[in-house]
């Protein structure tokens, strides 16, 4: 039998996106923490609602489409690197 529970876990713990499975997790748990169907995104988006399904499994939508995803649900793209800042280090040294 399978068992999602743990991956329903690491779905909710997913805070930062590296691919684009990823960016759909994220944005899927986003949607529905804000009560809104993927209609109600697409139909504000000005796409299909069938996108917006696509761009929550991953897959490749285009770069306007994803503009204008986030700005349905209020959010912006930030670009972040990917190595470890030296704030994150310190606060691992540090830890007991």
């Amino acid at each position: 039998m399978f068992d999602n529970s743990n991956m329903f876990t690491q779905e909710l713990e997913l805070s930062k996106a590296s691919t684009p499975a990823e960016f759909g997790l994220l944005f899927r748990a986003e949607r529905e923490a804000r009560g809104l169907t993927q209609g109600d995104v697409a139909a504000s988006a000005g796409v299909r609602r069938q996108t917006i399904g696509e761009l929550e499994e991953g897959g490749n939508v285009g770069l306007l489409t994803v503009f204008r995803a986030l700005g349905a649900l209020g959010k912006c793209l930030e670009i972040r690197s990917t190595s470890i800042e030296l704030e994150q280090l310190a606060g691992i040294m540090d830890a007991p």
